[in-house]
């Protein structure tokens, strides 16, 4: 969970998350929905402006309240319209969860949906599936971009992005790292000898640390971009500089840190770019990805659930879809006759 990221910011990176253009009418329906909701945080004297980790299941279950008896009031509403506007920060919790942006468990967020359920029906929807074609387009998107060339301050800046975008993408596939734990990350986390690195998880309850992990593709690809930069100088050590870095004209000789929305964009644009007709991907599609695969080749539970960081095997339950072919094979395996 990152301190930096706002309330205001948070929501925005929901609404994107929400689905491609083909869910337009869902993202413009859950905008509305969270506008309510930024009018009760309003008024409840939680700026916007505050971290979104300030936000408890509280808020949520009085949300919930104020839209029924303060916000509506007299005024009759559809109970279609009450349950959809419900719905929709029901998922940015749920949203919130699965990101760590907040300190909340799945049992929180299930008696949230169990006060929801009061008003009516609360849908509830599986995180899309990514199956391995769109990663694999994602990445061929990042490696397909032509070396720069000349000498030049902005070839050079040009070169770095490349590699920069080469790494984090074989970066997010092969670790299940946070995105904000890529932005927070430091040369120094890394471990060279153990192709690893250590990532940091704030909450309200203090800071966690893990390791994650590289193959061989993805700390080629990370080594031969720390190497392009040539970091050093300055009097500043090493291990301070970000692993992931900017480079923009106005950034100028500083290595300053990647952040988490600069990801976000870098992951859209090769989406954008890649040989696929549903170019919506976001960072953490590659998350639930790394988890399906970790589950579906480990079949250890509790392994994919410290690999990712969850305080709760729920969590990650709801990360590592098992595959429709995956059941109907164990069905048949187990029912069907030999």
């Amino acid at each position: 969970m990152s301190d930096a990221l706002t309330i205001e910011e948070a929501i925005e990176e929901f609404l994107y998350d929400t689905g491609s253009k083909k869910q337009d009418r869902t993202r413009r329906t859950y905008q509305t929905a969270l506008n309510h909701f930024k009018t009760f945080l309003e008024r409840s004297q939680v700026p916007l402006h505050r971290p979104v980790s300030v936000l408890t299941i509280k808020h949520g279950a009085e949300f919930g309240t104020w839209l029924v008896n303060s916000h509506f009031g007299a005024n009759k509403v559809k109970p279609t319209t009450l349950r959809t506007y419900l719905t929709g920060v029901y998922r940015f919790y749920r949203f919130l969860l699965l990101r760590a942006y907040a300190d909340i468990s799945y049992i929180e967020l299930e008696r949230l949906h169990e006060e929801y359920g009061e008003y009516g029906r609360i849908k509830r929807r599986l995180p899309r599936h990514v199956d391995d074609e769109v990663i694999e387009a994602i990445i061929a998107s990042a490696r397909r971009v032509a070396p720069a060339t000349g000498d030049t301050p902005a070839a050079r800046r040009q070169e770095l992005r490349r590699l920069r975008n080469i790494a984090l993408i074989e970066t997010l596939r092969s670790t299940g790292a946070r995105v904000g734990e890529l932005a927070n990350l430091r040369r120094g986390d890394l471990e060279y000898n153990r192709r690893r690195a250590r990532v940091r998880a704030e909450s309200t309850k203090g800071v966690s640390e893990r390791y994650v992990y590289f193959d061989g593709k993805a700390w080629a690809a990370l080594t031969a971009y720390l190497q392009a930069r040539a970091d050093g100088g300055g009097g500043r050590a090493l291990s301070e500089y970000p692993v992931f870095a900017r480079h923009s004209r106005n950034a100028g000789r500083q290595v300053l840190p990647l952040s988490t929305w600069s990801i976000q964009k870098v992951v859209r644009r090769l989406g954008q770019q890649a040989d696929r007709i549903d170019t919506h991907i976001t960072p953490h599609a590659f998350r639930h990805w790394f988890a399906t695969r970790m589950q579906r080749s480990t079949g250890n539970l509790a392994v994919t659930q410290d690999a990712l960081g969850h305080r709760s095997p729920e969590t990650t339950r709801i990360y590592a879809r098992v595959d429709d072919k995956e059941i109907q094979q164990a069905h048949k395996e187990a029912f069907e006759e030999k």
